[in-house]
C-alpha cells in the first residue's frame, strides 16, 4: 500500500520543524522503518505549533512514519509552494522512465498549481533539448524557464559577473550551445583537440594562448590527455583565469546498475593539474537556488529539492537552506545514510519513488486527465487548430 511504503524523516536538534511534533519516534526492528540520521530544516520552516518535544537517537534526530496521505499532504505537498526536480534517477534512469513520474509532476504543477523546475548536473544537452525531452516523455506544460541544467547555469553564472573573453571549454555540445549566448565570449574550437594523443614531452611543446581568461569544464564523453594538459598550461599561463565546473558528480547513471564515471571524475585530475580548486556553478553550489529564487520571487523556506543523490541533490538542499526529499529509484539508498561521510547530508524526507508522492487512486485519477487532455490536444491538432 501507498502509505506502508512511505518514508519520511523528520530531524530534531535544536530547531524542531512542526512537522515533527506529535509523531511517534520509530525503533529499529525488523518490520518497522531503520532508525536514519537526518538533518533539521531551518527554524524559518517552522510554523508556530506547539507541541511536545521528541525523542532523540544517537544522531539527535527523530524519525516518524507518516501514517496516511493526509498526513503526506500536509507535511510535504502543502508546505512548500515550489518543488525542484532532478531528473536522472528521479524521473528517469538511464533510457527508462520512472513510473508515476508524469503523474506526480502534472498533480503538483497543473492540478495544484505549485512552481516546478527541473534541475540536474547533466552539462551534456542545453535547456532547449531537455524541453523537447521531457515533452516527449509525457510532461506537460515544460518551457525553458523551468529547466535548470548545469550547462545553462554555467552560462548564466557567467552573465551575472558579466564575463567577457577567451574560453577553453572542455565538455559536450550542450555547453558549447549554452555558453555560446553569453555575450563577448570567444570560445576556442576544441574539434582538433578531440584526436590529438600527444606523449608529456610532445604537450610541453604546444602553443596554448596566454590570453585565455577561463577555462570551464563539464562532462566531455571525449576528454584526454591533450584536453586536461591544455586547460592546465592555460590556468598556470594566467593565474586570474577563471576554473570554473558545472559539477562534481562522481558517478554518471547508467540506468543498468553499473557505476560509470561522472564528470568529478575528470575535475579530479584537472583540479590536480591546476593546483586550485575550481568554482561548482552547479548542485551541490549555491548559484542555482539564488538564481531560482531571485528570479521566481520565492522564499527559501517554501523550496523542496527532490533527488535522488546525497553528494549532490541533498548536500544541494542541506547546504543552501532549503528543505531536501530523497527517493530511492537512483544513486543513494536508505541504507547510505548511516554511513559517516553523509552525516552532514540527510534529508529531511525519504520516499522510495516520486510515484509514492499520490495515493494509487489518485494517480490513477491523474493520470486519466492527462490522457484525456492528450486525447483533446491530437483531435485539436487533425481540425487544422
Amino acid at each position: 500500500m501507498f502509505v506502508s511504503r512511505i518514508r519520511c524523516l523528520v530531524a530534531y536538534s535544536q530547531r524542531l520543524p512542526s512537522f515533527c511534533l506529535n509523531k511517534p519516534a520509530l525503533k529499529r526492528t525488523s518490520n518497522s522503518l531503520r532508525l536514519f540520521s537526518t538533518r533539521s530544516i531551518p527554524r524559518n520552516m517552522a510554523t508556530q505549533q506547539n507541541g511536545p518535544a521528541v525523542q532523540e537517537n544517537k544522531f539527535g534526530v527523530c524519525m516518524h512514519k507518516c501514517e496516511a496521505y493526509e498526513q503526506v499532504k500536509k507535511d510535504v505537498i502543502d508546505r512548500f509552494d515550489a518543488f525542484i526536480f532532478d531528473m536522472d534517477g528521479v524521473l528517469w534512469e538511464g533510457e527508462h522512465m520512472i513510473p508515476g513520474a508524469v503523474e506526480c509532476v502534472h498533480h503538483l504543477h497543473t492540478t495544484l498549481g505549485k512552481k516546478v523546475f527541473f534541475c540536474t548536473n547533466n552539462s551534456m544537452a542545453s535547456r532547449k533539448e531537455y524541453v523537447s525531452k521531457l515533452t516527449k516523455l509525457g510532461f506537460a506544460n515544460i518551457h525553458e524557464d523551468m529547466i535548470y541544467c548545469a550547462s545553462s547555469a554555467t552560462a548564466n553564472y557567467l552573465r551575472s559577473i558579466n564575463y567577457t573573453g577567451k574560453t577553453y571549454v572542455i565538455g559536450a555540445s550542450g555547453l558549447f550551445e549554452e555558453l555560446a549566448s553569453v555575450p563577448g565570449i570567444e570560445i576556442i574550437d576544441p574539434t582538433p583537440h578531440h584526436t590529438k594523443f600527444p606523449y608529456p614531452n610532445q604537450m610541453a611543446k604546444e602553443d596554448v594562448p596566454s590570453d585565455i581568461k577561463a577555462v570551464v569544464m563539464g562532462f566531455d564523453p571525449l576528454v584526454n590527455y591533450y584536453k586536461i594538459a591544455y586547460a592546465g598550461i592555460a590556468l598556470h599561463q594566467n593565474p586570474d583565469a577563471l576554473f570554473i565546473v558545472t559539477n562534481r558528480d562522481r558517478h554518471y547513471p547508467s540506468g543498468n546498475g553499473r557505476r560509470l564515471p561522472g564528470t568529478g571524475a575528470f575535475i579530479a585530475a584537472m583540479e590536480i593539474t591546476a593546483d586550485r580548486p575550481p568554482l561548482l556553478v552547479g548542485k551541490p553550489g549555491p548559484f542555482i537556488i539564488e538564481d531560482i529564487c531571485r528570479l521566481n520571487h520565492l522564499d527559501k523556506s517554501r523550496v523542496c529539492m527532490i533527488g535522488d543523490n546525497l553528494w549532490t541533490d541533498i548536500e544541494f538542499g542541506v547546504a543552501n537552506g532549503i528543505a531536501s526529499l530523497m527517493v530511492e529509484t537512483g544513486v543513494s539508498k536508505v541504507t547510505d545514510l548511516d554511513k559517516p561521510e553523509h552525516q552532514h547530508r540527510l534529508p529531511h524526507f525519504i520516499l522510495p519513488s516520486v510515484a509514492n508522492f499520490l495515493p494509487d487512486e489518485l494517480r490513477t485519477q491523474v493520470r486519466a486527465h492527462i490522457d484525456k487532455k492528450e486525447t483533446a490536444d491530437r483531435e485539436f491538432m487533425k481540425g487544422g487548430g
